[in-house]
């Protein structure tokens, strides 16, 4: 799914009053319509209304996109995921019995294949759909879909037929809808290109060729600053919703998606207005509405189905939650990245660490600035050596670009060291410095990790989701700390004291100290010596192994997850027995309240799984002025890397066929983490000139 359709998920979640009730119709045959809005409709007494939560109890528990209404009004068709990695999704239906909607069941529409986007015809015989799956003697190319469709039947629905007709080969078709007239409308995304809006009509049995649908009023598709996912037409063609992505003018990312409606006029269509009730800082999205088009329904972070009466919409302008402010932010080999820039200084891209107490500016940002620092100090932190720094000045910061974000941060000491030389090759990303505790304790700090934004709040005004698990934190000369119990290989559980480490390259680094405490250098399980990366003392290694389950601040479960064991003096520190990492907090909508001495972990769905561990047995490192040079730094003995002949210094050049320096550093360590058995195809270059080879990747841990 593209961006904006899919999912983050699991994240930008505003709390609001939950109803599940079904907007009125206006003929006597609506009856059950009418007395559900009676029960269900918001009164405006006071400020504007506000989009509920639908169906809290069955649809809205998270992993839910957009939906399709029964005539009636007494079944909902939906689509959500069915596996954390690629594209598999499954087309579900929920009955309203009883002023209750039921779970959700899959519909059976043949074989089983990855669904998306069901659509009802107006009189719910017919539904369209869009899926991975392909016909009889049919070839799909990777990552297209093609357009389905379903004849009700009086059991359920028949054998899908493909519209053969209506779907350009190569291309991404999403979004399709019955309108009025019975024509298609939908989305088509060509690899190559941007998507384009389309409409197939009626034809004999099935459907004609796909039209390009003329965009003659309200926003053209590339406007300067927006992105626009898509329009959504009322049933009667009087009103579209469009879905529209600010693009933030430093990075060109596209930030969650707001809803604006235009309405159709004697004069065209009026100038786009947003939803009242409807925007916040979320991901509003996933557009449909009820069979009256009365009531307006969307997705909002892929948490919730979310409704409002279209007039209510119309008639208020004002977001539904505000005060944050939206950073989109880079998340490259587990560690996170924001945009800022110091005055008279162009955009730097800072590590965002929790752990940190000072802020710190690198070296050649610093001397941009005009900071040449003064007296040098050393500083122990991860890694066996010290690292050099110098006190500055005063400094001044603003976080984050474009119009959604730009947060001041004032400095009254600054910190500078040379980062980059140290941490760039391990992470293959620029650093021009880190955030640090100040940045935490002035804001709230919410993380997507599925759409790379940060939400920053005031202290203490974040406002996590109903399904958010809250981990009690002390705040400790600057930085944040949990407790947690961890299981052993063998079952033995230890309890720990854990500093929430934000700039940690990892799930769960154990300290030294804490190893020999606790007994864990003799705990019996498979174990690979590797480097991590860098922290402010140098080049960090661990002894990797897995471990059952841990249980952080008595509410968070993780299983299955790699722990590494350090080595060689890389962490020393015994104020706290380790690091909870970065890639323990991506696996959900992370935010940090140190106001309030909590951190708010909101699921992702589903479970992400096993945390992966590389499958290669190498770890590379990055090189040349745009670090994209990648040269082998060590190999596993007995690892994949060792059987294929890989040696230190090798320079990895091609992969699959694609030039190497094609793809960051972090994108190449992704690939070198499975599916396991996978053939990886390399282009080496060593000391005894160039080579193919092939690489089975192979579970080490």
């Amino acid at each position: 799914m593209t961006s904006s359709s899919r999912r983050t998920t699991s994240s930008r979640r505003t709390t609001f009053a939950v109803a599940g009730r079904v907007g009125a119709l206006a003929t006597l045959a609506s009856l059950p319509f009418i007395i559900a809005a009676a029960l269900g409709r918001p009164l405006r007494a006071h400020g504007p209304v506000l989009a509920r939560i639908f169906a809290p109890d069955s649809v809205s528990v998270g992993n839910v996109f957009r939906g399709s209404f029964s005539p009636d009004g007494m079944t909902l068709y939906y689509f959500h995921r069915t596996s954390a990695a690629g594209e598999r999704y499954e087309i579900v239906a929920t009955h309203r019995r009883n002023g209750v909607w039921s779970s959700p069941r899959p519909v059976h529409l043949g074989e089983a294949a990855s669904d998306l986007y069901p659509s009802l015809s107006p009189d719910g015989r017919r539904m369209v759909f869009a899926s991975y799956r392909r016909a009889p003697g049919d070839s799909v190319v990777a990552g297209s879909t093609r357009l389905w469709l379903a004849e009700r039947t009086a059991d359920g629905w028949g054998e899908p037929m493909l519209l053969a007709d209506a779907s350009p080969r190569g291309s991404y078709l999403a979004g399709p809808e019955f309108q009025p007239d019975s024509s298609i409308r939908f989305t088509s995304t060509p690899p190559t290109g941007s998507h384009a809006f389309m409409v197939t009509t009626p034809a004999g049995r099935g459907y004609g060729p796909p039209q390009l649908v003329a965009d003659t009023g309200a926003w053209p598709e590339r406007r300067p600053g927006m992105y626009v996912w898509a329009n959504t037409f009322t049933p009667d063609g009087a009103v579209r919703v469009i879905t529209v992505s600010r693009v933030d003018s430093a990075t060109g990312r596209r930030l969650p998606a707001d809803l604006f409606a235009s309405r159709r006029t004697a004069a065209g269509w009026t100038d786009p207005r947003p939803l009242g009730g409807v925007n916040s800082e979320a991901n509003e999205h996933q557009v449909f509405f009820s069979p009256d088009g009365r009531e307006l329904y969307f997705a909002r972070d892929f948490e919730s189905l979310n409704h409002i009466p279209l007039a209510a919409a119309l008639a208020d302008t004002a977001p539904a939650a505000a005060g944050a402010r939206t950073i989109p932010f880079d998340y490259s080999d587990a560690r996170v990245y924001l945009p800022a820039q110091a005055p008279g200084t162009g955009i730097g891209w800072f590590i965002l660490d929790s752990g940190a107490e000072p802020t710190v500016f690198d070296s050649a940002f610093a001397a941009a600035v005009g900071l040449a620092g003064g007296d040098a100090v050393s500083r122990a932190g991860a890694g066996a050596g010290r690292l050099v720094e110098r006190l500055a000045g005063a400094s001044r910061l603003m976080v984050g670009s474009g119009p959604l974000g730009r947060v001041p941060l004032g400095i009254d000491h600054t910190v500078v060291a040379p980062l980059e030389p140290l941490l760039a090759p391990y992470t293959g990303h620029p650093v021009a410095g880190i955030l640090g505790s100040r940045f935490f304790r002035e804001h709230a700090i919410a993380l997507d990790f599925e759409f790379r934004v940060a939400h920053v709040y005031p202290p203490g005004r974040a406002r996590p989701g109903p399904r958010a698990l809250v981990v009690p934190l002390t705040i400790e000369h600057g930085v944040p700390v949990t407790s947690a119990v961890l299981t052993a290989p063998g079952g033995r559980q230890v309890r720990l004291r854990l500093l929430v480490d934000l700039g940690a390259k990892a799930t769960l680094l154990l300290s030294e100290p804490a190893i020999a405490r606790l007994g864990l250098r003799d705990t019996t399980m498979t174990r690979v010596r590797m480097p991590l990366g860098a922290g402010v003392g140098g080049e960090t290694r661990y002894e990797f192994g897995r471990f059952p389950s841990i249980v952080v601040g008595g509410t968070v479960t993780a299983r299955d997850l790699v722990v590494g064991l350090s080595v060689d003096g890389t962490l020393r520190n015994a104020r706290y027995d380790g690091l909870l990492g970065a890639e323990f907090l991506a696996r959900y909508r992370t935010t940090f309240d140190y106001a309030g001495h909590r951190l708010y972990l909101e699921p992702s769905l589903p479970d992400a799984g096993p945390t992966p561990f590389d499958m290669s047995g190498m770890f590379i490192k990055a090189g040349g002025p745009d670090l994209r040079t990648f040269v082998v730094h060590l190999v596993v003995p007995g690892s994949p890397a060792a059987d294929a002949g890989i040696a230190p210094g090798d320079t990895i050049v091609h992969v699959q066929g694609t030039e190497a320096r094609a793809l960051p550093l972090g994108a190449l360590r992704a690939r070198l983490r499975g599916p396991e058995d996978a053939l990886i195809e390399l282009g080496v270059r060593g000391a005894h000139g160039d080579r193919s080879m092939q690489l089975r990747l192979r579970r080490q841990l």
